[in-house]
């Protein structure tokens, strides 16, 4: 997983679970943070694969579960999630999540003035 020089900072990979009714709260089972996305990544797959069972019958019971990588990202910047990962995702039957945050800028950018006069 590769980020460009601009990338992400800040990341934290987490498993959700959330129970079967509409107004269940959703329960952070896992957290790890750091600034290493396949790391993170690789390390809450290897806590979580032992436990395939457990998280299948949970959602057999009508729980929704997800892995989600969240953290500050920065305009241009990529992430890459290597197949490897991907297919370990993919066998415990979880979605993978992102969700970015953004700094605020103060710079403003005026879509016309770049069409020039």
């Amino acid at each position: 997983m590769a980020g460009n020089e601009l990338g992400w900072r800040s990341l934290r990979v987490t498993l959700e679970v959330t129970g079967g009714h509409a107004d269940a709260e959703t329960l952070v089972a896992l957290d790890v943070a750091g600034d290493d996305p396949a790391q993170l990544l690789g390390a809450v797959l290897s806590q979580l694969e032992p436990l395939a069972d457990a998280l299948a019958a949970l959602r057999a019971e009508g729980h929704a579960a997800r892995i989600r990588m969240e953290g500050w990202v920065e305009t241009g910047a990529c992430l890459a999630v290597p197949p490897d990962l991907l297919a370990r995702v993919a066998a415990l039957g979880l979605p993978l999540a992102f969700a970015t945050r953004a700094d605020g800028s103060t710079e403003t950018e005026d879509f016309l003035s770049s069409l020039g006069s």
